[in-house]
């Protein structure tokens, strides 16, 4: 008997795929038949990985806005739609309370929690019935570890930003808003 691919013909995004969670939560989307766009700002580790795959690889910063517009755009003209965008890029930085600097913490934000809301802005505007964003949090999002105070803040934020991104999807009519998910 053949298995069923669950995923077969839907669009994802994934953002940080090219190592790591965020490779394989891509190699479990491909195995289930879905089409990648995958994201990450190591050119070289997302090309091994999308060729691995069978993906796109493309390139972006998703800390900056503007480059995550671009990977929606190109979303938009390769496939007109999108069922899954992942946010999982995220980065963390050690520090103590006294050592910790606004740089640091703007980058980990950026990357952490920024990127997280510009892309489901953008993907939903390509979305549509039964589409799912998935936004991944941490257990530090509740457990509180003195030298990752960014990291930590941030995940406690992107799993408010679920929340209210779900809603206000769902206030817009958004089909993805019923799929919305927050792993932590």
């Amino acid at each position: 008997m053949i298995a069923q691919q669950r995923l077969a013909g839907k669009r994802a995004i994934i953002t940080g795929a090219a190592r790591g969670i965020g490779k394989a939560i891509a190699t479990a989307f491909a195995a289930e038949g879905a089409q990648l766009l995958l994201a990450d700002i190591d050119a070289a580790a997302l090309s091994a990985t999308a060729a691995e795959l069978g993906g796109e690889a493309f390139t972006c910063d998703v800390s900056r806005k503007a480059e995550v517009e671009r990977l929606m755009e190109r979303a938009a003209a390769r496939w007109g739609g999108l069922d899954v965008l992942v946010n999982n890029a995220g980065i963390t930085h050690a520090a103590s309370l006294d050592a910790l600097t606004e740089e640091d913490f703007d980058r980990v934000f950026a990357t952490n929690l920024k990127s997280a809301l510009w892309a489901t802005q953008g993907a939903a505007r390509l979305m549509g019935e039964g589409a799912a964003v998935v936004n991944m949090s941490s257990v530090n999002a509740v457990l509180a570890i003195p030298d990752q105070i960014p990291y930590a803040i941030s995940k406690g934020a992107m799993k408010q930003l679920t929340n209210v991104t779900a809603l206000a999807l769902a206030r817009a009519g958004s089909g993805s808003t019923r799929s919305a998910r927050d792993r932590s």
